[in-house]
């Protein structure tokens, strides 16, 4: 299950080989205005498809683009406080 993406979160583009394939809201031939490789972007809408889920963004229009595309950016105060419980010994807080 997905816990990053959601309305406000930011993400990095991880994979931008479009191809000819378009994200959902766009014609058949990929546009040079498709994310590209570190990209950050804010998230602005989540969809639920049939193949899996899809992320929007406010510079793409209603254009929406696979997750899997996309990894979230992690603030660094985000990313110690994931590693917190590692440090504390049992009864005792780090």
């Amino acid at each position: 299950m997905n816990t990053w993406a959601k309305p406000g979160a930011k993400c990095v583009c991880v994979l931008s080989s479009w191809g000819h394939w378009a994200p959902v809201g766009h014609d058949a031939d990929a546009a040079p205005d498709f994310p590209a490789n570190g990209d950050i972007l804010v998230i602005v809408e989540v969809l639920s498809r049939a193949r899996g889920l899809y992320l929007g963004f406010a510079e793409y229009g209603e254009a929406c683009f696979h997750i899997e595309n996309f990894k979230p950016v992690v603030d660094q105060s985000d990313d110690v406080a994931l590693f917190v419980h590692h440090l504390e010994r049992a009864g005792e807080r780090a």
